[in-house]
């Protein structure tokens, strides 16, 4: 290169750079607030704010840019909201960052095409973010966690509103507002108009939904409540997945123990998802049990016969311990259990995540088996096509599990007489906003969610998780208890107002303990119940019609993107002189 070209790239690579750090900087700007609004820091007020910085952004650029910025950032505030998920498999946290990236770059993209077509960000921003959620939380089974409404989930007068629109609602407040915002910044000068009835308009659709809400939180009365006892054992997850009988016996016998210290005698005691650690329908049949202790097959070498028999023999034993462990916590308990374990059924030899409702006798009243099973943590799809997916799973879930084919409403003997009919969903189920509502539709007068989100340690996965749980109960206007391994356990009212498992120094993720508590029968129906994410679903048709719309218009470059046309166009004459 020669001097005088060195001298030349010098100032361009300045003036890119240059060009570059507005944008870095407001991305940044975007990705500490919006990280902020939402667990661990919890600082639910930033979200109204957090989107403008990025919006003003993308408002300003051409659409291929403005998808490339948004697309850094996207993934960039995923791999901070989603870091938990490194604890299970590394390679799937980086990739499903990057996927949910990818909606942060299409929302980018349209928004300033829609630019370009003279729709304002007031009204494409709003539209297209929430759409996006609603269909990040259904393709691919979908990933429903980190929408912006969930930020509000303990500002209950504004997310009384879910039980109309779902979290949706309140998310397309929230970027209302933002889009509000960055409309006044990018178009002030041109447009008052428009920013001034933006303006006013999301104000009035705010206090309309806080009207609402007080109003909500003010007619509410229950109609009765069921007593449950909440068991919280904080189970690691090197010993839920021990290989070691002794493990499981322990993990058996701290649950049996923190049943059996409560003096009260509730009407459902709760034990987490798979905390019992043998298939209850083995551990109930007796016929089995006593044909593994018995097991003998001389066909076999003596080497080979006698560790064959050794294992069975002790298979057996174990599931022996297990049935009169279930037996003790059932009759020293004294009420109905609802206790999640695996189910295995020897006829079609496959494996279910279920839950169980045992009589005080330790007789089974019903069971409910996982219907929505988690992507790469429960089962693999594509492996016989694609078996490098297996990398993504962790090793210890061991094979595919099967899904449930029905929702499965249990009874609940009541102590006043008469039963109380409840929905259960399992782990993450209770982030399937669809299947949850259908179990209300169907009848059920509460719910319970039994999780173990052990996998993920001491992190903000458990305070987001329980957010989600929030929207849930104030949707379908239903009580709900949520028994979670490692926490955090807590009873939440039809109208999201939550009872947690709380040490007295304030403390309630891996910690162990019981939480004893009312769950509330609502006499309350809610419109989402009976129509689901019907607002959703308009907002979704909304944006497909405003990009058809907007397709059919000539483009128009903004003021913005006309000063950069310029700028751009004298740095190249400039260059061009120098040449000359």
């Amino acid at each position: 290169m020669t001097p005088a070209a060195e001298i030349g790239s010098a100032p361009r690579n300045e003036s890119r750079l240059r060009r570059l750090l507005p944008g870095a900087a407001m991305s940044g700007v975007t990705l500490l607030l919006a990280w902020a609004a939402f667990p661990p820091a919890d600082l639910a007020p930033l979200a109204w704010v957090a989107l403008v910085p990025w919006l003003i952004l993308i408002g300003r650029q051409r659409p291929l840019r403005a998808g490339a910025w948004s697309l850094a950032l996207g993934w960039a505030f995923f791999l901070l909201s989603i870091h938990w998920i490194r604890f299970v498999t590394p390679p799937g946290w980086i990739a499903l960052a990057f996927y949910c990236g990818l909606y942060w770059a299409v929302a980018g993209v349209g928004i300033a095409w829609l630019r370009t077509r003279r729709v304002p960000v007031l009204l494409s921003a709003p539209l297209l973010i929430t759409a996006l959620e609603l269909l990040r939380s259904r393709l691919l089974t979908g990933f429903p966690f980190i929408f912006m409404g969930h930020t509000q989930y303990r500002f209950l007068p504004i997310i009384q509103v879910a039980d109309l629109a779902g979290v949706y609602g309140v998310s397309f407040l929230v970027i209302l507002v933002n889009a509000a915002i960055a409309e006044g910044v990018l178009s002030w000068r041109r447009r008052r108009a428009l920013v001034l009835g933006g303006a006013a308009a999301a104000l009035l659709l705010v206090v309309g939904a806080l009207t609402y809400g007080m109003m909500r939180l003010n007619a509410y009365q229950p109609r009765g409540e069921v007593t449950a006892l909440l068991v919280q054992a904080n189970i690691p997850q090197d010993i839920k997945h021990s290989n070691s009988y002794e493990d499981s016996d322990a993990l058996l016998r701290t649950h049996i123990d923190l049943t059996l210290q409560s003096r009260e005698r509730p009407e459902i005691i709760l034990w987490p998802e798979t905390m019992f650690p043998a298939p209850i329908n083995l551990v109930q049949d007796t016929d089995f049990i006593s044909r593994l202790l018995t097991y003998s097959n001389p066909d076999l070498s003596p080497k080979e016969r006698a560790k064959r028999e050794k294992d069975i023999h002790e298979y057996g034993a174990f599931l022996q311990r297990c049935r009169e462990a279930l037996l003790e916590v059932a009759q020293r308990g004294g009420t109905t259990l609802l206790i999640g374990s695996e189910t295995n059924d020897r006829e079609t030899e496959r494996r279910y995540n279920s839950a169980y409702l045992l009589t005080p006798q330790g007789n089974v009243l019903g069971r409910y088996d996982k219907i929505h099973l988690v992507i790469f943590g429960e089962y693999t799809p594509l492996l016989d096509a694609l078996p490098f997916l297996k990398t993504f799973r962790p090793p210890e879930m061991g094979e595919d599990l099967s899904p449930g084919i029905q929702r499965t409403l249990l009874d609940l003997p009541l102590k006043s007489g008469g039963t109380a009919r409840f929905g259960v969903t399992i782990c993450y189920e209770d982030a399937d906003a669809d299947l949850f509502r259908r179990f209300v539709r169907d009848g059920a007068e509460f719910m319970v969610t039994l999780t173990n989100d052990g996998w993920f340690k001491d992190s903000s996965e458990l305070d987001q998780h329980l957010a989600v749980s929030v929207f849930r109960a104030v949707e379908n206007r239903v009580g709900l208890a949520r028994d979670a391994n490692t926490g955090i356990s807590a009873i939440i009212d039809p109208l999201g107002r939550m009872k947690t498992l709380t040490l007295p120094d304030g403390r309630r993720r891996e910690v162990k303990g019981t939480l004893l508590g009312q769950v509330a029968l609502s006499n309350m129906r809610s419109f989402y119940t009976a129509r689901g994410d019907l607002f959703g679903l308009a907002v979704l048709a909304a944006s497909g019609l405003l990009l058809f719309a907007a397709a059919l218009r000539r483009p128009e470059a903004s003021v913005d993107e006309a000063r950069d046309d310029q700028v751009d166009g004298d740095d190249q004459g400039k260059r061009g002189k120098g040449r000359k």
